[in-house]
């Protein structure tokens, strides 16, 4: 009897996404692991869209130009940096509210460049 616990992904789906590469090549910058992790990012982050959308009491996004969460998909590398970053984005708030009209779901990507001496 096999002690072993059920991996939850498949090795048959780890193969697909490998795509006959070597699984060492995941770890690479821009690599697989990254493209998951930003996918993975954009559908959490869709589904919390949709869910504050559907709330009725008001306490949602209401589309309003203000944003309700910033995040950071790629650091620098440097915290302090990042910070910075973020807080540019706070500061430029409110933003041109979102059509009524518009169903679909937006996300506004702001590359941020730092030029250091």
């Amino acid at each position: 009897m096999s002690r072993r616990k059920e991996p939850a992904i498949t090795n048959e789906l780890l193969d697909q996404l490998l795509a006959g590469g070597a699984a060492s090549a995941a770890f690479e910058q821009g690599s697989l692991l990254d493209s998951l992790k930003k996918a993975l990012t954009k559908r959490a982050l869709n589904a919390e869209m949709d869910h504050h959308l559907a709330a009725d009491d008001g306490a949602g996004n209401t589309r309003n130009g203000y944003g309700r969460e910033t995040v950071t998909t790629e650091s620098s590398g440097h915290a302090v940096l990042d910070r910075a970053a973020l807080q540019t984005i706070e500061r430029s708030a409110p933003l041109p509210p979102i059509p009524k009209d518009r169903e679909d779901d937006v996300f506004i990507t702001v590359p941020v460049t730092f030029r250091v001496n």
